[in-house]
């Protein structure tokens, strides 16, 4: 029934102009023309498993979000931890010694929590050594912090998650990605995971894939991360996934900032390491994310709100993660030390009246954070470098595997522009638009999210549909765009999982001349 304050939202889709299909392998690239059946489309793939996902579609928003602005504001009332998701946490050492955390779906404790309501059902452990405590060495550095709620550590972390998730398991293994500061335990990615697992039967294996320093996880670098810092989620595929099961077949989904990071690498995949879009990650899925970085950030100082509500509660959040880690980055040398040592002596000294002013002063925005440390600790001389050079409109010409974007045009973070040339012109792309909806919200009476079900539908669908009925892609080569020709495409920090890949290449090559 319709009410007289009902809010809706059309659903819009930008195609290809020549999309790519999805066909029985017998029938290659080489087929002659005219003389092959027609194969599926990502679009006939969505029309067929995600009703409300359909073109035109009617997408029934909550009565009293009224726009992009009432959405995203309600995002921060959620209440996580009403959302039973349970964790078990596997930590990863990175090659340039730093740690990363990844966060796997305990499916079994998930549903019966769901199923029953038990918001406030616990694990039987209380371990320290299984649910984590706060531990700090003689200098001040951060070892170890309690997990975040429902959260605990595998017991024999090679046994239960290598073995048994990656090697034994059968099951494809979806990947997700947070958004700026976010993780495992961000209302999106606990509302996605439910969806995930009420409409796919379990037949999925989930993991959050937590960013440096974020999600009670500690930084064990003088470095965080950012939009074209790839090398963490390249790192969990080749090695840590693909290195113990060539097989495993992979779905993946970013949010904000994390579609950012995993659009940079997909595309940057997609020049330099085909054979795994080809033969491992399957799909991709995309929600807010901020095409155009620098766009975005001007978007975001045109108004009030963006400037002076959005942007100092983003920066608020990065500068937490300063605070926290401070004793480790404190010795990095490319960032103002006497600065990043205001920040931490404001919120841990409050006699301190005059360095709070300063510290408030020159880093109240999100770009004088990332002026100050981001764009700093990556190399980059300034946020506006950094912004350009991670915006992944730059590389949607690379792509060479099924994706799908997800935007709302009055998103008040990202701004009304999305990538529509640059799919028309990629057969391997697919983008869904409406225009209310505000950042990876969308949010129904009830408390979901639109996007939420028709995107776990469309997983499985893709996966029943293409995947499991052996089928392949099938592209028109002359339908291609012309890839980008910058070759340094990626930030390639010291002792980094890519300076690796690279030193191994030169030897590889030097071998070969031998």
């Amino acid at each position: 029934m319709l009410g007289i304050f009902d809010i809706f939202t059309k659903v819009e889709h930008t195609a290809p102009d020549q999309p790519v299909e999805f066909v029985p392998s017998s029938i290659d690239s080489d087929t002659a023309p005219g003389t092959e059946k027609p194969g599926i489309t990502l679009k006939h793939v969505i029309d067929k498993f995600c009703p409300t996902f359909h073109d035109s579609h009617l997408v029934k928003l909550h009565p009293l979000l009224l726009n992009g602005h009432f959405q995203t504001a309600y995002s921060q009332l959620v209440d996580n931890d009403s959302i039973p998701i349970y964790y078990k946490r596997y930590l990863i050492d990175y090659p340039d010694g730093g740690q990363g955390a990844v966060d796997y779906v305990d499916i079994e404790a998930t549903k019966k929590a769901l199923a029953t309501e038990e918001v406030n059902q616990k694990f039987d452990i209380t371990d320290e050594k299984f649910s984590g405590k706060l531990e700090k060495n003689e200098n001040g550095e951060l070892l170890q912090l309690p997990l975040p709620s429902k959260t605990h550590f595998f017991g024999d972390a090679k046994t239960e998650f290598v073995d048994a998730v990656i090697k034994n398991s059968a099951k494809p293994l979806i990947v997700l990605l947070h958004g700026l500061s976010g993780g495992s335990q961000e209302a999106y990615i606990k509302l996605m995971v439910k969806n995930l697992i009420n409409h796919n039967d379990s037949k999925f294996d989930i993991v959050v894939l937590n960013a440096r320093g974020c999600s009670n996880t500690i930084i064990k670098t003088p470095t965080l991360y950012n939009g074209i810092w790839t090398d963490d989620i390249r790192y969990l595929i080749n090695e840590e996934i693909l290195k113990q099961n060539s097989q495993k077949e992979i779905y993946m989904a970013g949010f904000s900032l994390g579609g950012v990071i995993l659009t940079n690498f997909l595309a940057q995949e997609s020049r330099l390491n085909s054979s795994i879009l080809n033969k491992n990650i399957k799909l991709a899925v995309v929600v807010s994310t901020p095409w155009d970085m620098f766009g975005s950030s001007e978007f975001l100082k045109s108004s009030f709100i963006g400037r002076e509500i959005y942007s100092p509660a983003m920066a608020s959040s990065l500068k937490r993660l300063l605070n926290r880690n401070y004793e480790q980055l404190k010795h990095n040398k490319a960032i103002d030390a006497d600065l990043l040592a205001d920040i931490y002596h404001v919120d841990n000294d409050n006699a301190n009246k005059k360095r709070s002013r300063a510290s408030d002063k020159e880093v109240k925005y999100l770009a004088q954070f990332d002026y100050n440390f981001t764009s700093r600790m990556f190399g980059f001389n300034n946020h506006e470098e950094y912004y350009k050079f991670a915006s992944p409109i730059n590389r949607i010409s690379n792509i060479r595997l099924p994706m799908v974007f997800i935007n709302a045009i009055d998103d008040p973070i990202v701004g009304p522009k999305v990538p529509t040339i640059q799919v028309h012109q990629n057969p391997y792309l697919h983008m869904l638009t409406t225009k209310y909806g505000g950042h990876v919200c969308w949010f129904q009476k009830g408390g979901d999210q639109w996007y939420n079900k028709p995107v776990a539908q469309l997983f499985r669908g893709f996966h029943e549909s293409v995947v499991e009925e052996g089928l392949v892609v099938k592209v028109d080569k002359k339908a291609l765009p012309t890839a980008t020709l910058i070759d340094v495409d990626r930030i390639v920090m010291p002792k980094s999982y890519s300076d690796v890949l690279r030193k191994k290449r030169k030897l590889e090559k030097k071998a070969r001349k031998t």
